[in-house]
């Protein structure tokens, strides 16, 4: 298998461009929570069609985000900054994936998963604020949930999935399914995905299928109320 990263606009411009290979199964894309969920809701126009362009295969994993902020930081708690952030709006500062910029304090916090700034927690440059799960985290049972920290109940698990393009034969896709089951299953991408942090869940296409209407249902009302801006 070769990988080709095509990197631009949350998978924008890779997806746009495995549309136009041919059918045939050699040609497979790893989408994700942005590709097949987000991507759709905040932009008017898009050079892809996520549910006409690809023939979906399985879900690969899922990770669990955290929110960080800097150590010392101005906010120590998730409460503070809750309440920093409803006292005084647009005070509050968050950077996405920018991380030397929240351990500099510049920004005020983000959220990502443990494993991507691991380097950077147990430098003691940034701090765990809460873990957006339903639960407490196994491997970090002293981060409580956001609920626990003073925030709403929610749960922030990005995924990552594998798709074909639309129109690959069916017998195609069967014998690629059954291949990525079997890798899925392995005890080697098992034991990696235990050191990095991520949750195997591989699914049949109609799980992947349910697992973007799920997560529709979830994101849509925010850009409908007005709380994220269409591109």
């Amino acid at each position: 298998m070769l990988v080709e990263n095509k990197p631009g606009a949350s998978g924008i411009v890779a997806f746009a461009e495995v549309r136009q290979t041919p059918a045939d199964g050699h040609t497979i894309f790893l989408a994700d929570t942005a590709t097949l969920v987000v991507n759709p809701l905040l932009h008017r126009s898009l050079p892809y069609d996520p549910q006409a362009d690809l023939a979906p295969l399985t879900l690969l994993f899922q990770a669990t985000f955290m929110l960080f902020t800097a150590v010392p930081g101005r906010y120590p708690t998730l409460r503070t900054l809750l309440d920093a952030a409803r006292a005084e709006p647009g005070r509050v500062t968050d950077g996405g994936a920018l991380f030397n910029a929240v351990a500099a304090g510049d920004v005020d916090f983000t959220a990502f998963s443990m494993n991507t700034v691991a380097g950077l927690v147990a430098a003691g440059k940034l701090r765990p604020l809460a873990v957006g799960a339903r639960q407490r985290l196994a491997a970090h049972p002293e981060v409580p949930t956001i609920a626990e920290a003073g925030g709403p109940p929610v749960a922030m698990h990005p995924w990552a999935a594998l798709v074909a393009v639309a129109g690959t034969p069916p017998a195609v896709l069967e014998q690629l399914q059954r291949d990525l089951a079997a890798a899925l299953a392995s005890s080697e991408v098992q034991r990696m995905a235990q050191t990095t942090g991520f949750e195997i869940t591989p699914s049949t296409p109609q799980g992947l299928r349910e697992r973007v209407a799920a997560d529709h249902a979830v994101y849509a009302p925010i850009v409908r109320e007005g709380r994220v801006q269409q591109l």
